[in-house]
């Protein structure tokens, strides 16, 4: 209980604990009038005095609106944010008494968070969840060591960030003149720590915490002999601590990192000389600036990693992302006009920007449109990110629609996708196909059977108040394999193939002459032949002994034809230093068969340093990076370019699904609710011969087509006739009936398919064809084929 005290006693004044206690906080009061209120308005009249003197001395009544607006504009977002602030701060102060609400109470105080407009996500997990729990001991702690932070804080800002930023920007003069982090402390609202289950990772622990600050904190910042002040600063984050390795000896654990998992909420308020950037149109534009920062930095995979014992942990420290989700941006309609300025005039120039984490990408933007067709217009590889996955669980693809303008660009809206659903989706998929293998079909639950082991579907865009539209995707889970495969990678590919990641740990002893001096490494895959490369730089380092525990990771379509570059580099010359630049060709991982590491090689490379004086005689400089190389495999849609639309719209929430015949009712009893599809011959009234199940899969790395015979109707298949499977101009055949149970055939060198593409089932026997039918290509489950007398 002490710790709840505590926390009431930190509360900024007397209106926050009373309405703690359930009280209305007492005000003075003035014909019926808070003091509050009477000096708002008075300060209303502030814009109307302003504009009378504009117009007395007889300039244009246009400036009178401007100014008057510009005023309200201010007021009304920082009265709106205080306001926003002040409810944070008092739900903040409850947070215990609120975890203590049944079920009902629960309900009523989340619908009262969203009618405020609040998001819920920056509520405690531990109120919605049972697997969260609550950490007052743990928040008694960093209230007591609040003084000393803050302390701490204070004397960065003044001795380091200060000093830089004024030697970065001498002409403003920036100093802070105040730092006052207030007495309210940082708050861990929900804790989680993850246990172990089979296939994890045995040598780490993870936890997660839910971090929430509403704070009185005013920071002052001097700029050219004017005041700045920053307020009421706003936090609200979850974070991921990790322990790794374990070991036996003391101190048991060899480092820890620290990482947000989202996207942190950062609000704060503005006022002095600072005041113009409440505007909506500023604010918006300094708080992106802002994410982008933060992001870069501390949001996974960037992390801050520590170093607790002494051995050497960095390849512990590598982790590769637990899987890729493939996202392709396709097409948007009916978006939210937001270049329109009167009578309809004037409309958007949307584009896409893709985050999973800091991980993001961007397509182009698409000219004066509210129904953009990315795909059409700039091609799958321009709409297509492969996007690493760190954690299952609170991760979430997030695409944001924004207009592109001159000036600044206006926010659209917003789709955000649980990262969790796409991995479900195939893997439900997966153990379908399992399943129908073995013949276990009566076992496959709904999930399963639904699945299509990718989601293509419109999304309705939110994110915003009055947001509008619809945004269609399609998002594959890909997975990493070491399985060995050939070298046929199909030649006309659209998507990447290969994941190359690069962990640069440290480099050690560089000469002395380069002491002191700013020093970063620079990854770069280059392609052998043609003019393709991407490059990739650590932060600096101080030479001599730098340190970066960096992770950089690049795609690729064929991993056969590039060449991975590491080079060290003067920052303020931005110039290779001579000698210190290493080549490594990263298919030849492909060949080795490390049985503890597969497909990845630590590397230490190692020059002769000059002489010394000293009586050691010569150090030899050292450069620590750890190469990994993994083939991306999914279901075969992830290699397929996906279909536009027209511009009709489905409803939402529903898959766009190809039109298909609907089979007659003895086709569905016949067929025991395996799917049907439509041939050009059933549309040409011919009757069926015959039937034949069967499941298709598509390899786009050896290029071939893999078609499983299950099954032919018994009677009615001419005895002694065979299927012969046909996919352009190569065909493979089955056994003979009565032969063709699960008969396996294999289409070699098929180019890569479509949605357009064929898979042709023919009857023969004698050198005759005797039936036809057609694969549904959109459907990777078990179906069944009618096949037609020709």
């Amino acid at each position: 209980m002490s710790s709840v005290r505590r926390r009431k006693k930190s509360l900024s004044n007397a209106d926050e604990l009373s309405r703690e206690n359930g009280e209305e906080p007492a005000r003075l009061k003035m014909f019926g009038l808070t003091v509050e209120d009477m000096t708002y308005f008075f300060l209303l009249l502030v814009p109307f005095a302003l504009s009378w003197a504009i117009g007395f001395f007889g300039f244009s009544s246009i400036f009178v609106v401007a100014i008057t607006f510009f005023v309200y504009v201010i007021f009304f977002s920082k009265q709106k944010y205080n306001d926003r602030h002040r409810y944070l701060q008092q739900l903040l102060g409850t947070a215990s008494i609120v975890a203590d609400l049944n079920d009902a109470e629960k309900t009523e105080k989340l619908n009262e968070v969203r009618s405020r407009g609040i998001p819920t996500r920056l509520l405690s997990d531990s109120l919605f969840s049972n697997d969260q729990e609550r950490a007052e001991w743990l928040n008694e702690i960093i209230y007591q060591l609040w003084p000393f932070i803050s302390r701490m804080i204070h004397k960065i800002l003044k001795e380091t960030v200060e000093p830089t930023v004024r030697d970065l920007i001498p002409q403003l003069k920036i100093s802070f003149q105040k730092i006052d982090l207030g007495e309210v402390a940082p708050r861990v609202v929900a804790i989680k720590v993850y246990p172990q289950s089979d296939g994890d990772d045995k040598n780490r622990i993870d936890i997660d915490c839910q971090v929430a600050w509403v704070s009185s904190a005013e920071i002052n910042v001097g700029i050219l002999g004017n005041q700045a002040k920053i307020e009421q600063l706003m936090f609200f984050g979850k974070m991921r601590i990790s322990l790794s390795p374990l070991m036996s000896d003391s101190p048991l654990v060899g480092a820890m990192s620290i990482t947000f998992l989202t996207q942190p909420d950062i609000e704060y308020s503005l006022s002095g000389l600072a005041t113009v950037a409440n505007t909506p149109g500023i604010k918006s534009t300094v708080q992106r600036a802002i994410d982008d920062s933060f992001a870069s930095l501390l949001v996974i995979p960037k992390r801050i990693n520590i170093d607790i014992a002494p051995s050497e942990v960095h390849f512990l420290n590598f982790r590769l992302p637990v899987g890729i989700i493939r996202i392709t941006v396709i097409q948007a309609r009916d978006l939210e006009n937001t270049d329109k300025i009167v009578l309809n005039f004037g409309k958007p120039d949307p584009y896409a920007i893709v985050k999973i984490g800091s991980d993001a990408g961007r397509t182009a933007h698409v000219d004066e449109t509210l129904d953009p067709v990315w795909l059409t217009k700039l091609g799958v590889e321009k709409t297509t990110f492969d996007l690493s996955v760190y954690d299952l669980t609170s991760q979430e693809v997030l695409v944001e629609l924004w207009d592109k303008d001159i000036d600044k660009d206006d926010f659209m809206g917003a789709v955000r996708v649980p990262v969790n659903d796409v991995y479900l989706e195939f893997q439900n998929f997966i153990r379908a196909q399992e399943k129908i293998a073995i013949n276990e079909d009566e076992s496959i639950t709904e999930d399963e059977k639904n699945a299509r082991g990718f989601i293509e579907k419109w999304f309705e865009v939110g994110g915003k108040e009055k947001a509008e539209g619809n945004l269609k995707l399609k998002l594959s889970w890909l997975s990493f394999t070491t399985d060995k495969i050939t070298r046929e990678i199909p030649s006309a590919t659209s998507f990447n193939h290969f994941f190359v990641g690069v962990f640069v740990d440290r480099l050690i002893h560089l000469p002395d002459k380069y002491r002191g001096r700013p020093i970063y490494v620079e990854v770069t895959l280059r392609h052998k032949t043609e003019n393709k490369m991407e490059r990739q730089i650590t932060y600096n380092g101080t030479a001599p002994d730098c340190s970066f525990a960096e992770v950089k990771w690049f795609f690729c379509k064929d991993i056969y034809n590039y060449q991975l570059s590491v080079n060290v580099k003067l920052a303020f010359k931005d110039k290779v230093i001579p000698g210190y630049s290493f080549s490594f060709l990263p298919w030849k991982l492909l060949e080795e068969s490390d049985t503890e590491h597969p497909w990845s090689r630590k590397i230490e490379q190692s020059i002769d340093s000059e002489t010394t004086n000293d009586s050691e005689g010569s150090n030899k400089f050292k450069l620590f990076y750890t190469v990994a190389v993994r083939r991306l495999d999914g279901h075969d849609a992830a290699f397929r370019i996906p279909k536009t639309e027209p511009k009709k719209a489905p409803k939402h929430g529903h898959s766009y699904m190809p039109p298909v015949k609907i089979p007659s009712t003895s086709n569905i009893s016949s067929a025991n609710s395996i799917g049907s599809c439509t041939t050009l011959q059933d549309l040409g009234g011919r009757e069926p011969l015959c039937y034949a199940e069967l499941t298709w899969r598509y390899s786009p790395n050896s290029q071939t087509v893999t078609v499983v015979v299950h099954k032919v109707s018994q009677k009615s298949f001419p005895a002694g006739a065979k299927i012969k499977c046909q996919c352009g101009g190569r065909a493979a055949d089955t056994k003979k009936h009565p032969n063709i149970v699960n008969d396996k055939v294999e289409i070699k060198k098929c180019a890569e398919t479509t949605a357009e593409a064929k898979i042709d089932i023919l009857v023969r026997k004698g050198g005759k064809t005797l039936a036809r039918g057609q694969v549904d290509i959109e459907n990777t489950l078990r179906q069944k084929v009618d096949l037609y007398k020709q």
